[in-house]
């Protein structure tokens, strides 16, 4: 049948490739998709060969020709494309083209496990990257605004600063290996447990992973054991996570601000620290520190300000000022110091 004839010979071609015969495999593999050209795994195999010889553009055609050709659909066919492109046009609405985001960063430009999780899901390389290409649309077509005084990021240190710790890294990639050990990723189930851990952060996060239920106690654990060997940039991240999920706690937005104002971020650093004043408006120490910390910014009005409202909870912590002594008293004491003077005037004259 056409299938088996499909099959044995992209088997053949691989093998040809394997042993170094690639000319061979290209030419088995072009007669196949011209015979059969229905055949997604000629394209697919075409696509392999050609990614191997660098050959990017031929590559991602036929890779996406397989796509288009393959029964089982994973993937949205590239009609699907066409119309969000043509609507786009016709309205003047601002298109966001994910695919080519995706396909400039993949190795020759085939959005592959370098960015993808499986068939459907971006891993978080994948997702930082959609985000920037909506952000980077935002910005183009002037929807953003003006352009902020601080400048933004660039596109690594916004990556490295990405809201996930290793424990949500590692969790999600055990969660992977279980999604995939079963149809249609492998004709039969295959048993997935969680990796030994081989040191303090993977025992963390596979605790966590066990007992969701712990996960805020988890990420203090890893905060705890970031900051005791150093490792200021890891603790900032997981500090900010816990921050987000409890907006409204003063202690761990404390712990972002801390973090930030040591990495040298002050103006970050002011809005945790705010958050931590709202949830305590009276404690002195958060007052204090965020006077600092818009001190670090350059305004320095703000700062005076806060100054202030510091030297007012000094003032209400310290309690009332001793009552003055009424002036009958007063002057009464006053006599006693003049006369105790005058005696001791009258000894000096009689010795």
């Amino acid at each position: 049948s056409s299938l088996v004839a499909v099959l044995a010979t992209s088997l053949r071609a691989r093998e040809l490739a394997a042993g170094g015969d690639r000319a061979g495999a290209r030419a088995e593999l072009e007669a196949l998709v011209a015979r059969w050209p229905a055949a997604a795994t000629g394209f697919f195999e075409l696509a392999r060969l050609q990614s191997a010889l660098g050959e990017r553009e031929g590559a991602r055609a036929h890779y996406r020709r397989a796509k288009e050709l393959d029964r089982l659909r994973f993937r949205a066919p590239e009609a699907s494309n066409e119309v969000i492109r043509a609507l786009a046009d016709r309205h003047g609405s601002v298109l966001v083209d994910v695919q080519a985001r995706l396909e400039a960063q993949a190795p020759l430009g085939r959005v592959g496990r370098e960015l993808m999780l499986e068939h459907l899901h971006p891993n978080a390389l994948g997702y930082f990257l959609l985000a920037d290409a909506f952000y980077q649309s935002l910005e183009t077509s002037g929807l953003l605004g003006p352009a902020p005084e601080t400048p933004a990021p660039s596109l690594e240190a916004a990556r490295r600063d990405m809201p996930l710790t290793a424990i949500d890294h590692l969790n999600a990639a055990q969660r992977i290996r279980e999604i995939t050990s079963d149809f249609p990723f492998r004709p039969q189930r295959v048993e997935v447990t969680y990796p030994e851990p081989t040191g303090p952060v993977e025992e963390i996060a596979r605790d966590a992973y066990r007992e969701p239920s712990h996960w805020l106690a988890a990420n203090e654990r890893l905060l705890q054991h970031y900051l005791q060997r150093g490792e200021f940039a890891k603790a900032l991240v997981v500090a900010r996570v816990t921050a987000r999920v409890l907006p409204g706690e003063a202690a761990p937005n404390r712990a972002a601000a801390r973090l930030l104002a040591r990495a040298g971020r002050a103006r970050q650093a002011v809005l945790y620290q705010e958050r931590a004043l709202r949830a305590e408006p009276d404690d002195l120490a958060t007052l204090q520190g965020l006077r600092r910390m818009v001190e670090r910014t350059g305004d320095l009005e703000e700062a005076a300000r806060l100054a202030e409202r510091v030297e007012a909870l000094e003032a209400a912590a310290a309690g009332p000022p001793e009552p003055a002594p009424e002036a009958g008293k007063r002057r009464e004491e006053d006599l006693q110091k003049d006369l105790q003077k005058d005696l001791q005037k009258d000894l000096q004259k009689d010795l």
